[in-house]
C-alpha cells in the first residue's frame, strides 16, 4: 500500500464526510482491510468498531457522489478559473510570438 495514496484518500474521505468510492464495500477484500482484522475504515461508521455490520447500517455515502455534488456547486468558479489560465496562455502566447518576430526582424 502506498502510504501518500492512503493519507490522501483518507484525507478526502474525511472532508467529504463519505466512504470509499461507491460505499463501504469497496474496501472488502483490500490489504487494509485484512491487515486490520476484517476491519472497515473509521469513516465508514458512526461509531463504534467499523465491522460489517456497522458499516453497512451507517449508509454512509460513497466520495464519487459527493465530488460529483461539489463540482456542481462550484461550476461556475471552476470555469472562471480555466477561462483565466487559458487567457494567460493565450497572452504569453502572443508575448512570445511578438518577441519572436522583433529578434528575427533585428537579425536581418
Amino acid at each position: 500500500m502506498n502510504p501518500d495514496l492512503t493519507g490522501l484518500w483518507n484525507t478526502t474521505m474525511d472532508g467529504l464526510d463519505c466512504c470509499g468510492f461507491y460505499n463501504y464495500t469497496d474496501f472488502t477484500d483490500s490489504p487494509s482491510y485484512n491487515d486490520n482484522g476484517m476491519a472497515y475504515p473509521e469513516q465508514c461508521c458512526l461509531k463504534g468498531i467499523c465491522d460489517l455490520d456497522n458499516a453497512s447500517n451507517a449508509n454512509v455515502t460513497g466520495c464519487l457522489p459527493k465530488l460529483v455534488e461539489l463540482i456542481d456547486e462550484n461550476i461556475i468558479i471552476i470555469g472562471a478559473v480555466a477561462l483565466g489560465i487559458a487567457a494567460l496562455e493565450i497572452a504569453a502566447m502572443a508575448a512570445s510570438m511578438s518577441m519572436y518576430r522583433k529578434i528575427g526582424s533585428k537579425s536581418r
